[in-house]
């Protein structure tokens, strides 16, 4: 099954973060998600820990 990365990145849920993190990309893809991504932790504002924890 693929899913569209874009659905995740609107969420407020961590849990989406932890799902896009985890989802695999070719290279261009990556390009776009890893910066999407980012912006999502920072909206998210969790502590440092979870933080840690999602994008690991």
């Amino acid at each position: 099954m693929q899913c569209d990365w874009r659905a995740f990145v609107g969420s407020e849920n961590p849990v989406a973060a932890a799902l896009l993190s985890s989802l695999d990309y070719n290279k261009s893809g990556s390009l776009q998600v890893k910066p999407a991504f980012l912006q999502m932790l920072i909206r998210l504002e969790l502590d440092a820990a979870r933080a840690v924890a999602i994008s690991g």
